[in-house]
């Protein structure tokens, strides 16, 4: 575009250029795409499908693209915008030139009514039953945690009126895009009774109202995340149809749909707007391919709202786009308001020196000249000396950057290198002290008469032999029975006839070994003890350095105190259960072929996988609470650098996520659980049966389809087992959280009707009130049983299931880490084996590798505005 003659005054920038802000932690919003789902389940196939042939049907239809969201671009457009007076609309500078976004934009975008409000156009229906039967209080819109618990009993509703919900739903999410409490209006809401008035008001001017003013009043500088209303996906569809190359690229455009909304399936590729301007650049004649704005019908440029209000700039930038003389420099020079110059009055000049006054002032007037080009010189001057200086320093930067990581790497590795080449040292030490002490021997000795130097049997072994002590088994080191009368040939380089001279025979005894394993009475010749124990000390010295590398393991409880202990390796630091000789596998319980040890080292790929999604997430600021940075550091930051006491406590998300990436372990063939007839709780499951509780009463009390679908597992519907309880399941495992601060554990055995609770705090709560708190379990399980299994597989009871406390079980001190015992609780319970390894001394350990692990399993959550009030 070429330059304008005429200088004109346009919108300055928002932040000037170079100062727009990175995304400190995360971009939060409420529209999410998941809460769809819930409403398709709810409202049934028929209400779905009455709900995208409506007015805001396109909202549906987005959701079933399963778009992929990218925040980085949304967060660029927000973060470079021009600042302007009208308050329906948002410029974005992409390099230099600037895109629009209005209510002429946004009808393009989605297609939706954006007609003027009309004062006459009023819904006069009375809402009082509907609301009612809804639960809803007449006085006010509903919200959207309302509307789902309508959803989960709606399904036996009439079309209608599962169509009303349905519409009430998409209002919540998409229009408004507002947070699950809040309420829809309720002039606005009254119209799902009125389908036609429905139908002919103007709701895509009240979505993209929505979505402007929450544009407008969100600060994008702030230190902590910033949370967006309206359907913010608007504005990544804007960019992929206003940047043609970025659309191309990165859009991944769907053929043949009918609006632009539906047009993108979207990508999260990972790229830097500054190689993508300079490549447009490239290939487009030194500028980025563009649509600034689009123009109605008529030939109108600008919408027309009653509340708006004029902006002189925004119609200078307007004019100059449409006439291709916009000033591509403007924003670089002018990030300020220019300053204003007041002219000075001349003073009065006496008329009999009018003539010298005039040589005086063309004087003046040459002389005020050369000044001001002197000043601009030296200012340009100025200028230019920090232009250098600055490029010096950041040369001689970039020249110490090799050697300063280089030294820094090498002061890391120093130290590991001369511990390295001790223990090298000591090992060269040891094996030489080892072959100058048998050629001694071999000197000696007729040792090399015994048959045993020859053969390729072992002639030591390690046997096992069973203790009295709780019926462990313990090893010892044994030698194979030496045969009297074999022979073996003479073995080395230089062989020495025995005729030819005579050899001084004396009778050795081979050591016998004792059948305990005790270390100093193992061996009965003093030389060789002297030599096994020297040996014992050196291989305990170097196992003493490895362990600094690695934390120790404390010796079982009920193993009997031997001088000597096993020691594992450091790879088996925590033992394996498949192939670790110390078992920890739950006496009666018999382990799945794939089990796997819920305490060994976490797999480096899902570690690596996680740090790039938190290392990404930092630099392409895209972040958002579906796929939250902020998730997965509560869990892995180590607690001296928990900003607050409770900020690595877990919440109602995280027990969601782990009961998640159990049930798809689950689903393996072959499961790696000990058994298949147990059942992972969804935490909005137990959140559900626990406010159900409070207006619980056995007498009346019927299960609704929710409860009927958790019982024959079809439900939630990302849960499916299709296991009905007692037919196809046994336990039940359930994360509940108590007394307003912690998470226990508990094991709902529905066979022998107990519930055995696990707590890493047995101090919070006394043994009274964990009953207290677990009845929600203790008397609601029992009805659905009885409304839901034939008298002829149970007896119909409402007698509650006892609770019990297990007072033997790893504990958290100091606490803080409750959340995390309770999840390897249940995983623990899941396999099959013990706890041991679940200590505080591993807990950062094992928080890292739980965060890992669920990362691998679920991804990014989902779900997080499901629980309006997340405990912690």
């Amino acid at each position: 575009m070429d330059s304008s003659s005429s200088k004109r005054n346009y919108p300055r920038l928002l932040y000037k250029k170079g100062k727009a802000p990175s995304q400190q932690k995360s971009m939060s919003y409420y529209s999410y795409l998941s809460n769809f789902q819930m409403v398709e389940v709810g409202v049934g196939l028929d209400g779905w499908d009455a709900v995208k042939k409506s007015a805001i049907g396109v909202f549906p239809k987005f959701y079933e693209l399963k778009f992929t969201w990218c925040a980085k671009v949304v967060h660029h457009l927000l973060t470079h915008q021009i600042r302007v007076k009208k308050n329906y609309e948002i410029w974005s500078l992409i390099d230099w030139q600037p895109i629009r976004l209005s209510l002429i934009e946004f009808g393009t975008i989605t297609g939706m009514n954006c007609e003027p409000f009309r004062e006459d156009d009023v819904c006069d229906v009375d809402h009082t039953e509907f609301w009612k039967e809804m639960g809803v209080s007449p006085a006010v819109g509903p919200n959207l945690v309302q509307l789902q618990l309508v959803l989960e009993r709606c399904k036996n509703w009439s079309l209608k009126k599962r169509t009303m919900v349905g519409l009430l739903c998409v209002l919540h999410l998409a229009v408004y895009g507002i947070a699950p409490t809040r309420h829809i209006p309720l002039e606005c809401a009254k119209r799902v009774l009125d389908y036609e008035a429905f139908q002919r008001y103007p709701w895509g001017r009240v979505a993209c109202q929505s979505l402007i003013y929450s544009v407008k009043c969100d600060d994008f500088s702030a230190k902590e995340s910033y949370t967006m209303g309206g359907f913010i996906f608007i504005l990544q569809i804007w960019a992929y149809e206003s940047v043609m190359g970025l659309g191309e690229l990165y859009g991944n455009k769907i053929s043949g749909a009918e609006l632009p909304l539906l047009s993108w399936s979207g990508s999260r590729t990972r790229f830097k707007f500054e190689d993508f301007f300079r490549q447009e650049k490239e290939h487009h004649k030194d500028k980025v391919r563009v649509r600034n704005f689009i123009t109605q019908t008529d030939g109108e440029l600008t919408p027309q709202w009653d509340d708006d209000v004029d902006d002189d700039d925004v119609k200078n930038l307007v004019h100059d786009i449409s006439h291709n003389c916009i000033d591509r420099g403007f924003w670089d020079v002018n990030e300020e308001p220019p300053a204003i110059t007041r002219k000075k009055r001349p003073k009065s000049v006496p008329e009999t020196d009018v003539d010298s006054s005039k040589k005086k002032k063309a004087t003046d007037t040459k002389t005020v000249g050369v000044e001001e080009d002197c000043e601009v010189l030296k200012k340009e001057e100025t200028q230019m000396n920090q232009l250098s200086a600055l490029m010096k320093a950041l040369t001689g930067k970039l020249d110490n950057m090799d050697t300063s990581i280089e030294a820094k790497i090498g002061v890391l590795l120093a130290p590991i290198n001369e511990k390295l080449a001790t223990m090298e040292k000591d090992l060269e030490k040891l094996k030489e002290k080892n072959v100058a002490d048998d050629r001694k021997e071999d000197a000696n000795s007729n040792v090399n008469e015994s048959a045993e130097v020859n053969s390729k049997e072992m002639s030591w072994m390690v046997e096992i032999n069973s203790m009295s002590h709780d019926g462990l088994p313990a090893q010892r080191v044994v030698k194979k029975a030496r045969k009297a009368s074999q022979k073996c040939e003479d073995i080395g380089v230089d062989k020495i006839k025995v005729s030819d001279r005579k050899v001084l025979k004396t009778k050795i005894q081979v050591p016998h070994l004792l059948d305990n394993a005790s270390g100093d009475e193992t061996l009965s010749d003093p030389v060789q003890r002297e030599k096994a124990r020297d040996l014992t000390d050196r291989l305990d010295a170097i196992a003493a350095f490895a362990r600094k590398m690695n934390k120790p393991t404390s010796p079982t409880p009920c193993s009997p105190p031997h001088k000597r202990q096993t020691k594992l390796a450091s790879s088996q630091l925590f033992p394996f259960v498949g192939n670790s000789t110390v078992k920890r596998i739950i006496t009666g319980v018999t382990p799945s072929v794939s089990a796997y040890d819920p305490f060994a080292d976490v797999d480096n790929d899902k570690v690596r996988n996680l740090l790039h999604f938190l290392l990404d997430d930092e630099k392409e600021s895209d972040r958002t609470c579906t796929n939250s940075t902020e998730f997965y550091k509560v869990i892995i930051t180590p607690r001296n650098q928990w900003s607050t006491f409770d900020y690595g406590w877990l919440t109602n998300m995280h027990m969601w996520s782990a009961m998640k990436m159990f049930y798809k372990r689950s689903l393996c063939d072959p499961s790696p659980y000990h058994s298949q007839r147990i059942v992972f709780l969804d935490q909005w499951v137990v959140t559900k049966i626990v406010n159900d509780f409070r207006e619980f009463n056995p007498k009346t009390w019927k299960p609704t389809d929710t409860y009927k679908g958790i019982f024959n597992g079809t439900y939630p519907a990302d849960r499916v087992t299709n296991k009905k309880w007692l037919h196809d399941i046994d336990h039940l495992y359930a994360c509940h959280f108590v007394n307003g601060n912690h998470w226990v554990a508990l094991d709902i055995d529905l066979v022998k009707e107990t519930i055995s609770v696990y707590d890493s705090i047995l101090t919070v709560i006394d043994e009274k009130e964990i009953r207290n708190v677990c009845r929600p379990f203790s008397k609601m399980i029992p009805s659905i049983l009885s409304a839901m299994v034939p008298a002829t597989v149970r007896k119909k009871s409402e007698k509650q299931f006892s609770v019990r406390r297990l007072k033997n079980v790893p504990q958290n001190d100091p606490p803080g880490d409750c959340g995390v015992y309770t999840i390897k609780y249940i995983e623990c319970l899941a396999i099959g084996c013990t706890f041991e390894g679940l200590r505080d001394e591993n807990i950062q350990e094992i928080r890292r590798k739980l965060a890992a692990e669920i990362y691998d399993a679920v991804g990014q959550p989902q779900i997080t505005h499901l629980f309006p009030e997340l405990p912690k």
